[in-house]
């Protein structure tokens, strides 16, 4: 009994590392700009404080996504693709759908890739 035992949570627990144990879409590809580069591109298109800024999984692609707060309480969430540095996505959040935002990300069990 023991030995079905193990056996069933040696299976449980190598789902389980299949299932969780790396971010959707892989790893981050090797070839990629800095994040500091690509900042520097966010921050070309759209000046203001960068209020934070990740490598993640978006969209289909590893992307650095910054969001960067101007004279107004908006925040420009600027997507910029890791690997060609092109921006591919560029949207408005007011504070409320930033908190939406947010709260969805944390719901998923989301993390970015460091």
């Amino acid at each position: 009994m023991k030995i079905i035992y193990n056996v069933i949570s040696f299976l449980l627990l190598g789902f389980a590392w299949s299932s969780f144990g790396s971010p959707v879409g892989g790893s981050p590809p090797s070839n990629r700009i800095s994040l500091e580069q690509a900042k520097a591109i966010a921050t070309k298109k759209y000046s203001g404080v960068v209020k934070d800024g990740e490598l993640e999984h978006e969209k289909g692609q590893w992307v650095y996504s910054f969001d960067i707060q101007g004279k107004k309480a908006n925040i420009h969430e600027i997507l910029v693709n890791a690997q060609s540095g092109k921006i591919v996505s560029e949207s408005v959040e007011d504070p409320s759908q930033q908190a939406a935002e947010a709260v969805a990300d944390k719901a998923e069990g989301y993390k970015a890739a460091k």
